[in-house]
């Protein structure tokens, strides 16, 4: 792994944090609800990471992805992925390695719609397998708030083994959020298309 995580990277970690901060502030992202989607990164990922052995910097990075998924929202929003990711991996990032970059770019470039097998490559700092895992990560965590409301339910349980994910939601979401169980069983689709089997479970 590349050295700069080790326990002196805390000057490293606050220059990249102000770089993303800055992105954000340039390109007007809604600070509020791109903070929502990273909490909610976040709390998967934690759920993910012992049994996947997700390297413990991909956690920062999912999160770098989170709050900048929408950096491209006011140049194009039916393109926004495409535009967030050109705007994440061509901008000066102070702190970040172009292989830094073009992970956060790649989450972000994959975080909607259909999941192009041809961008997913050994990225040298993380394996395919793990790299999927963020972008499936990231891509429960926008869908979970894409009503944008202060308002929504508790992070589902999370299960992946690199073929098939399973998201386990109380009953009563059915019934008080359609709209995000018809957002997730699309996201079912889109998961097929790559190979994943995307299950969704009530919990009684």
């Amino acid at each position: 792994m590349l050295g700069e995580f080790t326990a002196s990277s805390g000057d490293q970690q606050d220059t990249r944090t102000r770089a993303i901060r800055s992105l954000m502030a340039r390109y007007h992202v809604d600070t509020k609800h791109a903070e929502r989607v990273s909490d909610t990164a976040t709390k998967l990922w934690r759920q993910l990471a012992p049994e996947l052995r997700l390297p413990v910097f991909t956690r920062r990075y999912l999160q770098y992805a989170a709050l900048t998924h929408e950096v491209g929202l006011n140049l194009n929003s039916s393109g926004l992925q495409k535009h967030s990711a050109y705007i994440l991996e061509h901008s000066n990032l102070a702190g970040f390695s172009f292989d830094q970059q073009k992970l956060v770019a790649l989450m972000v470039r994959l975080h909607r719609k259909k999941i192009k097998k041809s961008l997913v490559t050994n990225l040298g700092m993380l394996s395919k397998k793990h790299a999927i895992a963020l972008i499936l990560i990231l891509r429960i965590s926008v869908i979970w708030h894409l009503s944008r409301s202060s308002e929504y339910p508790e992070v589902p349980k999370i299960e992946f083994d690199g073929e098939r994910l399973t998201l386990s939601l109380d009953a009563e979401v059915s019934d008080e959020y359609p709209l995000l169980i018809a957002d997730l069983e699309r996201e079912e689709s889109f998961c097929k298309q790559y190979g994943i089997d995307m299950r969704i479970e009530f919990l009684l």
